[in-house]
């Protein structure tokens, strides 16, 4: 049946991308290409993923951020040496979420990794600029500059453009 040919190639590719080759545990794949995630800093035991790309996340600190923001243990499978697998692109991390025996080999987009307290490859707009302003800090270039705090045009971030709103 070609669509479990297509299942099988495309899962073997996910593999090769990330350097994985299959022991005796296979876990089912857990899509977290839209989440900003960290592994935090102390012994590389939780992966931290979360919506919003703006605010640093530092270990332990889990207060509100807005949006959605979640940890996983990374799942230390004795079949296995490592549990975190870098591509190019894509890191898959095998996790176990502590909910309903739940594990996954979970995907993550490189460029939404946060090292340190930011993003690694952050895509902006020459289109929009940020002020220092607490609430509508994004402005059209066409604004050359913000009435109340004066700040400097820097380029906004695409997906906070998006979110406030505006078209691009």
């Amino acid at each position: 049946m070609d669509i479990i040919k297509n299942y099988k190639a495309a899962l073997q590719e996910l593999y090769d991308h990330v350097g994985f080759r299959e022991d005796w545990v296979v876990l089912p794949i857990d899509d977290r290409t839209d989440m900003f995630w960290r592994i935090n800093d102390n012994e590389d035991k939780v992966v931290y993923f979360f919506e919003l790309e703006y605010l640093p996340i530092k270990d332990g600190d889990e207060a509100d951020r807005g949006g959605n923001f979640y940890s996983d243990e990374i799942y230390k499978q004795r079949f296995y040496t490592e549990h975190v697998y870098r591509g190019k692109d894509y890191t898959m991390i095998m996790v176990d979420t502590h909910t309903d025996g739940n594990r996954f080999f979970a995907f993550y987009d490189n460029k939404k990794e946060v090292i340190g307290d930011s993003i690694q490859n952050i895509e902006t707009t020459e289109k929009f600029w940020d002020c220092e302003c607490e609430h509508n800090y994004i402005h059209p270039k066409t604004t050359k500059d913000c009435k109340l705090c004066k700040a400097k045009q820097e380029d906004s971030i695409i997906s906070e453009v998006i979110k406030q709103g505006f078209k691009i």
